[in-house]
């Protein structure tokens, strides 16, 4: 380079703009491949995601990244995952249920939410619809202790709730009550129980409508 000009070369006039440019590039010495471009490589992966270091981290964090707000709630709501924050939040979440499974509901209180904490889990507790007020929950638990569940696709549909079976319905569920430890209980104990036990086989009206 730098021997030669651009009007040098035979029809250079009748190029294009961009072939002009490559021409004048080479006659000022610099190569094409040389020169910086700007290439967009997609959206970096968090740092600070705690499975960052994981195997198959990006390829999974590329696949949601790539899909939109309320395919990612789908995803989350068919693994019964909170659905609130931000995009990346979001992302994070079905990764790292993708990768470990599902998390369960509090294994300690059975309605809290595990948050993770450090390199573990904690519930923060739940707010009760039958008192209307929040109850804490002291539970904690190293993340290799937590027994996650099935990660599910939104075509695959909710996994089914333990007790719960297809034909029969609330009827089956309550013709399968072992009232045995009931006896011996007074009225108010029987009470409880029996909401103890409708809430453990989703009776509460929540999961009845």
């Amino acid at each position: 380079g730098g021997d030669l000009e651009p009007d040098d070369f035979e029809g250079f006039d009748s190029l294009t703009p961009a072939h002009k440019s490559v021409i004048e590039d080479l006659c000022a010495g610099e190569l094409p491949s040389a020169k910086k471009q700007k290439v967009s490589a997609g959206p970096s992966p968090r740092l600070d995601d705690p499975n960052a270091t994981e195997p198959g981290f990006k390829a999974l964090y590329d696949k949601y990244t790539a899909v939109t707000l309320p395919i990612l709630k789908d995803w989350l709501e068919v693994n019964e995952q909170p659905k609130t924050g931000t995009k990346p939040e979001l992302v994070s979440a079905c990764v790292d249920g993708e990768l470990h499974g599902a998390l369960p509901r509090c294994p300690m209180c059975e309605y809290g939410r595990l948050k993770r904490q450090g390199t573990g889990f904690v519930c923060k507790g739940y707010f009760s619809d039958e008192v209307k007020t929040w109850r804490t929950c002291p539970f904690t638990s190293p993340a290799d202790m937590i027994e996650r569940l099935e990660w599910r696709s939104p075509d695959q549909g909710p996994r089914e709730k333990p007790g719960v079976e297809k034909a029969g319905g609330k009827a089956a569920l309550v013709d399968s009550l072992d009232t045995t430890p009931l006896e011996g209980l007074g009225l108010r104990e029987q009470a409880e129980k029996l909401v103890e036990w409708a809430r453990k086989v989703n009776l509460s009206g929540r999961g009845w409508r």
